[in-house]
């Protein structure tokens, strides 16, 4: 782990991380947060500082653009970064890294301006915006000048629990967290609030399939609401530098180098509002959920079978090591497993494994998470067609999670 570590951080790491100026102190902080910010004002700010103003922590925001930015989205990043100068008493900067910080507090602000003729490439989008903020502090980190080991990843739309940093330090690669949309504000409309709901029942639905089926790959794959160990972060060489997604893909090899541990005591709030700043994920749902003409019923999920064909396979992958193939596969099953060329999984895991236990690791790192929602949208797309949410709650044979509001 140490090797990869150093390697990373020799080879890996963006600019700015490996850049960074003696700006610091050994044990300066406790925790750090990373948070990337585009067309945002200072509303996070003033949220987090309401909240952890009392703790020794580094908040790393990186204000982005992408080089296709409209007029207004470069205005609005620049009156944030102003926002901030005029703000703080106390500042460093060395373009484009600022550090900010209030004579009074133990925390401080360091911000990395990705924006205007310092913008980031379109199809890199916030998995880079996301990893440049990583990469900061994995290296703090490893230099002490961060305590905790973790690095906390979230959004400027996100409202952090009380216990966010204070989760029993379990040995895993990766924490995720429990979250919920703020569906009870007040100033949201009521088509925005339903189709949150039904986007947010959604997710909840096809992680609670996951686990019945018995995948290793069931967990949330939101990028506000994970926590990585900066040697797993390491690892697997950061986030993904692509424009959504990222969580997903960072999740999915993380997976494959220790566990991913679902957190459902820390639940973080996350604004209900439409967004495309990124092609798909929870802002672009949620819009194409509320340009439906009648939600309710014309929004659809999976049909549960697809899990039930899933969990076929899973219990049954330990029989593959000495069988060609189990003889009660349905139809349906066999041919998508066909379509995404399972064999050849199944070659690679057979040469690889001297015994049953290898094979089935080398056979979960071959079906993923990528695979997993493969095999899934094949059996979609050839014998279970998707059908309207409501419906597929209402027939899946395993229990399924509505969003956790606290009560008030």
């Amino acid at each position: 782990m140490a090797n990869a570590l150093q390697q990373y951080l020799q080879r890996h790491i963006e600019t700015e991380a490996a850049n960074l100026p003696d700006w610091f102190s050994t044990n300066q902080f406790e925790y750090c947060l990373v948070i990337p910010a585009c067309a945002e004002d200072m509303t996070f700010i003033d949220r987090f500082e309401s909240q952890f103003g009392d703790k020794s922590y580094l908040l790393i925001v990186i204000i982005n653009e992408p080089d296709n930015a409209t007029v207004e989205t470069h205005q609005q990043n620049a009156a944030l970064l102003t926002s901030m100068q005029t703000r703080y008493s106390q500042q460093q900067s060395l373009a484009p890294l600022y550090l900010f910080g209030k004579d009074n507090q133990t925390s401080q602000l360091l911000v990395i301006d990705r924006t205007a003729h310092n913008s980031i490439p379109a199809a890199q989008g916030v998995g880079l915006a996301r990893k440049i903020g990583c990469d900061i502090a994995c290296r703090l980190i490893t230099q002490q000048v961060i305590r905790d080991p973790w690095i906390y990843s979230s959004d400027a739309d996100a409202s952090l629990p009380d216990n966010y940093f204070e989760q029993t330090d379990v040995p895993c690669a990766a924490r995720v967290f429990d979250f919920y949309h703020d569906v009870k504000d007040p100033q949201i409309d009521e088509t925005l609030r339903s189709a949150t709901i039904l986007y947010e029942q959604h997710l909840r639905y096809y992680h609670a399939g996951l686990e019945w089926a018995g995948s290793p790959y069931a967990f949330y794959t939101l990028g506000s609401t994970l926590a990585v160990h900066y040697e797993y972060y390491a690892r697997v060489r950061g986030f993904p530098k692509r424009n959504g997604g990222e969580d997903f893909y960072l999740l999915n090899k993380l997976a494959k180098t220790g566990e991913v541990l679902f957190i459902p005591e820390c639940r973080i709030k996350l604004e209900a509002r439409v967004s495309d700043r990124v092609p798909f994920g929870t802002g672009p749902a949620v819009a194409s959920i509320m340009a439906l003409n009648n939600p309710q019923t014309d929004y659809c999920s999976y049909h549960p079978q697809v899990f039930a064909e899933l969990k076929t396979l899973l219990k049954q992958l330990e029989s593959f090591f000495n069988e060609e193939k189990p003889v009660n596969l349905s139809i349906e099953l066999d041919n998508a497993l066909e379509i995404i060329r399972f064999d050849e999984g199944l070659t690679h895991s057979r040469k690889q494994a001297k015994n049953t236990e290898q094979f089935l690791k080398h056979m979960h790192d071959w079906l993923d998470g990528f695979k997993t929602l493969k095999l899934i949208h094949t059996l979609r797309d050839n014998s279970y067609p998707d059908q309207p949410l409501p419906q597929s709650l209402n027939n899946c044979p395993f229990q399924y999670k509505i969003s956790p509001i606290p009560p008030q």
